[in-house]
């Protein structure tokens, strides 16, 4: 399952969701994870990943 919100420069932000309809991950225009994450067994959040990146040369 999944949903997506398009912003108006352009930009698309794909939101998924795993097999029990929890939040999985986001995904920025197809390309590479905004975030993603992790689930105890309680289903409670135990991780949220996100996507580092860096301009500096």
């Amino acid at each position: 399952m999944s949903a997506s919100l398009q912003f108006p420069d352009g930009n698309l932000v794909n939101y998924n969701r795993d097999e029990l309809n929890r939040l999985d991950y986001a995904a920025l225009n197809a390309g590479g994870y905004l975030f993603s994450t992790q689930y105890k067994a309680d289903d409670s959040l135990s991780a949220l990943y996100r996507l580092v990146t860096s301009t500096a040369a």
